[in-house]
């Protein structure tokens, strides 16, 4: 790993999950440059680390996206992106994927040392072919995210975000993976930036993902919203009936100011 710049020395402390680093001894201490190599002590689960630079208590927490399942390589992170308030989405608790049901017994261990179940059931989004994407799939795809019953569905699938247990599935199948929209929902609601959002959502091209990933569905999704509420804030509000309460802890829950 490296950094650009940090008070020296930086301790780089290591954990098989983001909320379970330990701190009692780092994993590396930097005295000079800006670098570091810490072979993985288990390949074979994930791992987590905190950078804490100079005379600093915490630092940001980073880690590897891809959770590296055999059977479902596409298996992402959501933490570390950063919001336009300048918050940070926290590592390890919020997970997308495309499909769970090709998972080998090694991917079990690996998804229940993050504490994550090895099935998930995902909220509702229109059938996505794998047809070129035409003019119908994006009026539909806009259907989706402004109709009563996709509000309904959206408002009630963010309210149980907030309370849920940790970590969660975002979105788990192929149609959801393709549209993308259900973790376009979460990190735009966490305040990511919408070019991060589409990013994200493009980087399923990055394994081979067929057909692959394409931006039209997020940027209809949002058009989509914009065009009815104006900004995004509104459509939470008046369009899925998010209370403030509930958008709070949602942010507390997924988002950090001093780590990632």
């Amino acid at each position: 790993m490296t950094w650009e710049t940090a008070r020296l020395p930086v301790r780089v402390y290591a954990g098989p999950a983001a909320t379970r680093i330990d701190r009692d001894a780092p994993a590396a201490v930097v005295r000079t440059g800006n670098e570091v190599t810490i072979p993985a002590p288990d390949p074979s689960l994930p791992v987590y680390f905190e950078v804490v630079p100079g005379n600093a208590k915490h630092g940001p927490v980073i880690g590897d996206r891809y959770v590296g399942l055999a059977g479902a390589p596409n298996t992402r992170d959501l933490g570390g992106y950063s919001s336009v308030d300048g918050r940070r989405v926290q590592w390890g608790r919020l997970f997308r994927t495309d499909g769970l049901t090709a998972l080998t017994a090694d991917d079990r261990a690996r998804l229940a040392a993050l504490g994550l179940p090895a099935t998930c059931r995902a909220a509702d989004d229109p059938a996505v072919p794998g047809a070129p994407v035409d003019a119908a799939m994006l009026a539909a795809t806009a259907e989706s995210v402004t109709s009563a019953a996709s509000r309904e569905r959206d408002g009630a699938f963010l309210r149980a975000l907030a309370r849920g247990p940790l970590p969660q599935w975002v979105q788990c199948t192929l149609l959801d993976d393709r549209a993308g929209w259900p973790a376009a929902l979460v990190l735009t609601t966490l305040g990511v930036p919408r070019e991060t959002v589409v990013a994200d959502h493009l980087e399923s091209a990055h394994l081979g993902a067929a057909p692959p990933p394409d931006r039209q569905y997020v940027d209809t999704a949002l058009e989509a919203i914009r065009r009815r509420y104006k900004t995004f804030d509104r459509y939470l509000d008046k369009g899925l009936g998010l209370d403030q309460r509930t958008y709070d802890r949602l942010r507390e829950r997924f988002t950090t100011t001093n780590r990632g």
